[in-house]
């Protein structure tokens, strides 16, 4: 995220100068609490910052822990010009987790996501050249093997 806000600079930010410097010109890695300073310092540079984190549910263990804090941080800064979205299948330890930040949460319809991808997947049995020559009971086969496993995806 340091490096997305930076790019939007004509030169390198003196916070991100100030922390190679502090970190022997780039031989030793910065903490991870002074790159969240850093993000925290660059991102009040802007009118709006926003950050999308998809699919948490994919995240697991320390990696999810981990993101999950990064969340708790930022909402916790309670700057008004850093947006965030995150999505994620409905999991116990993320609703748990996020559910103190006190946010806006979306509950998508699942049916309707399932309705599109349904539709998506007929019309490329449809289309495709191959696949319109195998038989009915073929295509229902594929289509019910690859709705199964969507999930709503």
């Amino acid at each position: 995220m340091i490096i997305q806000l930076s790019w939007r600079f004509a030169t390198i930010p003196s916070a991100l100068q100030g922390l190679y410097a502090q970190n022997h010109n780039g031989r030793q890695q910065p903490t991870p609490e002074a790159l969240m300073m850093i993000f925290k310092e660059l991102s009040r540079l802007f009118k709006h910052t926003f950050i999308v984190l998809d699919a948490l549910d994919e995240c697991t263990g320390t990696d999810r822990s981990e993101i999950l804090g990064l969340i708790e941080t930022l909402v916790g800064w309670g700057l008004n010009n850093v947006h965030l979205l995150a999505t994620s299948q409905k999991e116990s330890e993320i609703e748990r987790r996020l559910e103190s930040l006190n946010c806006s949460q979306l509950d998508l319809e699942m049916t309707l996501i399932r309705r599109d991808v349904q539709t998506y997947v007929r019309a490329k049995l449809a289309e495709d050249e191959c696949l319109r020559r195998w038989k009915d009971k073929e295509k229902r086969l594929i289509e019910e093997t690859l709705m199964k496993g969507a999930k709503g995806m």
